[in-house]
Formats: C-alpha cells, sequence, structure tokens
C-alpha cells in the first residue's frame, strides 16, 4: 500500500517547485522519508512515530483557508511536530496533547484548566458541539479563559454531516487567529496557540483537527487522522465520521486541482489575487500591447480564421448561395 503523507506537485506558473517558507531557512536536517511501499497493516504504526515534516505546497485558492503570508509569517519551524504516542498514558487522556507548536488538542477539563493555559500559552479555546443547549454548558470553557485573559470561541454543529460545511470556516479561524502577518497581529514576535477542544477531546474536536492536517499538509483522510491518534491514542473517530471526512478529502483533492490549473493558465488564472474568481469576460488575449477581452472559448485562439464553427457555416452558406447564382 503507497504511503501519501504529502503531495508535493509542483506549483508554480512554470511547473517549478516553490518554497512557502522564502525568508526562513532549515535548520538541521529534513527526516527521513518512509518506504514507497509498506505492507497495510504497518501503515499506521509508521504514520503514528514519524514527525510532521513542513508542507510543500498550498494549493487552494488564495485565503480561502489560510492567509497568504500565513506559512512565511509563522515559519517552518511552527509545522514540525513529534508524536507522543510512544509516552502514552491512561491518565493523559484527561489533559490536551500538542498537535502542532500552536496547536492543541483536548477535553473540556482541560480548556477549564486555567493554570495549564497560562503555562502552555495558549490563546484561544476553541470549542467543537453539539447544538444541543445542555453542550452549551458542558462543553464551555469561557470563564476559565475570561480568568486566563485569552480569547474563546465555539462552533455548534447539529451532526457530523454539518461539520464539513463548517470545516473551512473552522480552519480559517485557526490559522487567523495564530497568524503573525500585519493583518492578523499586531506584533510579528506574538506567539499565539488554539487550544481545540470537544466534551471528551476524542470525537467533535479530533475531527476538526484531522481536517486541518488535510488541508495544511495535502494529507489524505487516513495519514491526518493517524498523526492525530499518534499524539492522542484515545481519540477515537468512527467510520460514519470517517466517510464525511473521506467526502471533505474529495473537495479538497478538487480545489487543489483547479487551483493548481489556474496558475498554469495565462493572465494570472482564473482566481485572483483576493482569491475572488474572476469572470469569464476577464479573462483575455493580448494582441501586441493591448489586451482583447474574449467571452467566447479559449480555444478559439486555436482555430484559423475559417476553423471556427460559425465561421466556417457562413462561410458554407456564402458557398451554396453562390452555387446557386451560378446554375
Amino acid at each position: 500500500m503507497e504511503i501519501d503523507t504529502c503531495d508535493t506537485r509542483p506549483v508554480g506558473r512554470d511547473g517549478s517547485s516553490e518554497s512557502l517558507f522564502p525568508n526562513w531557512s532549515k535548520n538541521g536536517t529534513s527526516t527521513s522519508a518512509l518506504p514507497a511501499q509498506v505492507p497495510e497493516e504497518a501503515w499506521m504504526d509508521l504514520a503514528q512515530v514519524r514527525p510532521l515534516e513542513p508542507p510543500k505546497s498550498h494549493d487552494y485558492p488564495p485565503g480561502h483557508y489560510a492567509c497568504t503570508q500565513f506559512f512565511q509569517s509563522l515559519g517552518e519551524g511552527s509545522f514540525e511536530g513529534f508524536p507522543s504516542g510512544i509516552h502514552w498514558q491512561y491518565a493523559m487522556r484527561r489533559e490536551a496533547q500538542m498537535i502542532l507548536p500552536f496547536l492543541y488538542l483536548g477535553p473540556t477539563s482541560a480548556a477549564r484548566d486555567i493554570e495549564f493555559l497560562k503555562r502552555v500559552g495558549i490563546t484561544l479555546v476553541l470549542a467543537v458541539r453539539s447544538r444541543h443547549a445542555s453542550h452549551a454548558f458542558i462543553v464551555n470553557a469561557d470563564k476559565a479563559a475570561c480568568a486566563a485573559g485569552i480569547d474563546s470561541d465555539h462552533i455548534d454543529v447539529e451532526d457530523f454531516y454539518e461539520l464539513i460545511t463548517m470545516l473551512p470556516q473552522a480552519i480559517r479561524r485557526i490559522n487567523d487567529h495564530v497568524c503573525r502577518c500585519p493583518d492578523h497581529s499586531k506584533s510579528k514576535t506574538t506567539e499565539k496557540k488554539v487550544l481545540v477542544f470537544c466534551e471528551t477531546g476524542n470525537e467533535r474536536s479530533a475531527s476538526l483537527l484531522t481536517a486541518y492536517l488535510m488541508v495544511m499538509y495535502n494529507f489524505r483522510m487516513h495519514t491526518a487522522l493517524s498523526h492525530v491518534q499518534g499524539r492522542r491514542l484515545c481519540v477515537n473517530v468512527d467510520f460514519p465520521v470517517r466517510d464525511v471526512l473521506m467526502s471533505f478529502d474529495a473537495i479538497l483533492i478538487a480545489q487543489r486541482d483547479v487551483s493548481r490549473a489556474s496558475r498554469l493558465a495565462p493572465e494570472g488564472g482564473i482566481y485572483g489575487n483576493n482569491g475572488v474568481k474572476r469572470p469569464h469576460k476577464l479573462l483575455g488575449r493580448k494582441e501586441g500591447n493591448a489586451e482583447v477581452q474574449d467571452s467566447g472559448d479559449a480555444s478559439d485562439e486555436e482555430m484559423g480564421e475559417n476553423e471556427h464553427p460559425t465561421k466556417r457555416q457562413n462561410v458554407e452558406d456564402l458557398s451554396s448561395e453562390s452555387n446557386g447564382l451560378r446554375n
């Protein structure tokens, strides 16, 4: 079985690879890659103990999941993570574990631990909970966040099928909070951290962080889930939830393909710098120094003067009339 740990296809307009961290240097040597082929029963264990490496690309519409300066503002070190599974103890299920240097996963009890929040440096507690009225009180850490002087937020979903519609918003909420660019932070040196939690820290919140790794590292669902479980071994994502994440996986693949294609397209692609899809009428062609707007198919440019279907039909009609006059 082939392990898809990170999609590193080219992202440059010319097909070359471009770094997400142009102003950051890599310290030390990179960890060795996993073998291309491993037995199916062994891939989970290998993925669990393999450190996370900084992603090579982020092929999504600009600003959809993260600020365009997100990776550069944080640096490579923020995207390296080491599994804690080999040190796991049963009592750790009541605590929060670090998934990334700026991202933690845990239960409500950890989100209410003021001493822990201050010691680790958490600056945002983000709850993922049911819309049931009781969960507004059960899965809640607002008082602890207020006492610690940090932010708190929540995402309410009816079920896991609704969660998939909230994933882009939740991922962007995390990234906007930790981003150190001038638009999101007053100081580039201020380090921010997010604790994502649910009642147990094993289901809804774990599903969100699995989706987060899928987006930010270009991981497939099973690879992302194994990395989350490798850091919090009590995570329990059942098969219906995995099916939802697989559907999200298919959406991400389509988004990456469209984004890559737009980068290779002329005139900067189908997306503008603000991440908004360009109107079709703005996709023009240039003749000399002038730009000609073309509301038709781009394939028109490759056709000769009389090869376009409409023009060819007009030529045929004129030929028929001419033959009729001769007769």
